[in-house]
């Protein structure tokens, strides 16, 4: 390889890069305005939520941070939706049989 070709090489890794880190920071801020209770950090001093999450500190986050946060968001909204489906669930159980076969019936 040429000087030439690693110049352009190390040019479209660079696009890559940029493209990735702007794919992550607008994917960590719809999670953000979506999920703003949502546990970012839960160490042995406290939890940090989405909504305490400033402007400051988000540029100040490195790229693999930002993308630990997104896990860790999408951990939690998971965790959630495990909880409102046992809700859901549980309150299906104790209907009426008439109750439940309207609904069977709607949902088939």
């Amino acid at each position: 390889m040429t000087g030439n070709d690693y110049k352009k090489e190390l040019k479209e890794l660079n696009k890559s890069i940029e493209s990735i880190v702007a794919h992550v920071e607008s994917r960590l801020l719809e999670l953000i305005r979506l999920f703003p209770d949502a546990v970012v950090v839960d160490k042995v001093l406290g939890k940090y939520l989405c909504k305490n999450i400033t402007k400051t500190w988000f540029q100040n986050l490195s790229l693999e941070t930002k993308i630990a946060y997104i896990i860790n968001i999408e951990k939690w909204n998971t965790a959630q939706q495990k909880v409102e489906q046992l809700t859901i669930d549980k309150i299906y159980k104790e209907l009426p049989s008439e109750i439940k076969k309207t609904l069977d019936k709607l949902n088939d």
